[in-house]
């Protein structure tokens, strides 16, 4: 039985003036797979993501994304608003009897903030805290 991919992008193709950052890249992507986008600074692999995501048109092909599918991005790095706490970083201003009542949620949270308060503003946050935070942010959208 042949599974449906969520993503597919057909022949994209991407400049910036007078650079050629992708031609002709097809890919498809199914339910639970993971992919690593390798490549030397500038060779366009945050391009490609931007494109896959739709955050950047390509100048040729397309990309569909079916089934209501999303798809998530954990950035290389993340904003540190003042003041921001973990809890603001994962759930934005839900009440906690909103997103805590999904059992996926808490243990989301559980698993990956357990040594974490999450009234802890993301200022004092070491740097892999952070990331851990917004990827279950990520998690939780």
């Amino acid at each position: 039985m042949s599974v449906a991919n969520l993503v597919n992008a057909e022949n994209i193709s991407k400049s910036f003036g007078t650079r050629t950052l992708l031609t002709g890249v097809s890919v498809g992507l199914s339910r639970g797979e993971v992919i690593g986008v390798v490549g030397r600074n500038g060779d366009g692999k945050s391009t490609l993501l931007r494109i896959l995501t739709q955050n950047l048109a390509p100048d040729t092909g397309r990309v569909t994304i079916t089934n209501n599918a999303s798809i998530g991005v954990l950035s290389q790095s993340e904003d540190r608003n003042s003041g921001a706490t973990i809890r603001d970083l994962i759930v934005g201003g839900a009440p906690d009897h909103v997103w805590a009542s999904d059992s996926s949620s808490r243990e989301i949270v559980g698993e990956l903030l357990a040594d974490l308060d999450l009234d802890t503003e993301v200022t004092k946050l070491s740097g892999g805290e952070l990331r851990r935070a917004a990827l279950v942010g990520l998690l939780l959208a």
